[in-house]
């Protein structure tokens, strides 16, 4: 399979490049710098997910996408702009498949959490501040898209 992974050179993002690799599949990352040392193994795209037309590149031929991009700057809208551009980017080059990592603190329907889980939920939400409104707004954007999955 041929997956596109977007966040590779982070903590998360090495853990699932290496697991895809390991598993046989072909992967093509998108990253600021485009030389990942030591992985010759992997195509890269040189760009960031501001950048519609690099994820494109980044899609293109790709069976599925894998998001593993965590809130490690302060940008209160980082993961809206990923929703957004990604759903672009999946619609223009046809992925169908998305696989992204959330947070604790997004509280979605159909969730069955109990009490000590919905306490930090809202621990994670007071914390987070901001960015608890972004993955709000990230969560949202999918499930208007025609990409929308289960969560």
């Amino acid at each position: 399979m041929k997956i596109a992974v977007l966040g590779a050179t982070g903590r998360t993002g090495s853990l699932v490049l290496a697991e895809a690799l390991s598993r046989g599949h072909q992967i093509t990352a998108l990253a600021r710098n485009p030389s990942m040392p030591g992985r010759s193994d992997v195509d890269t795209v040189e760009g960031d997910i501001g950048d519609p037309n690099a994820l494109i590149r980044v899609f293109e031929g790709a069976d599925a996408m894998i998001s593993p991009i965590g809130a490690r700057c302060r940008a209160v809208d980082l993961h809206t702009l990923l929703a957004t551009n990604s759903i672009h980017a999946m619609t223009a080059t046809g992925v169908k498949r998305f696989v992204g990592v959330s947070v604790g603190g997004l509280d979605v329907p159909g969730d069955r959490k109990g009490p000590r889980d919905r306490f930090i939920g809202v621990l994670a939400r007071t914390l987070a501040g901001a960015a608890s409104g972004d993955r709000e707004r990230e969560y949202q954007a999918w499930q208007a898209s025609d990409r929308r999955g289960r969560y």
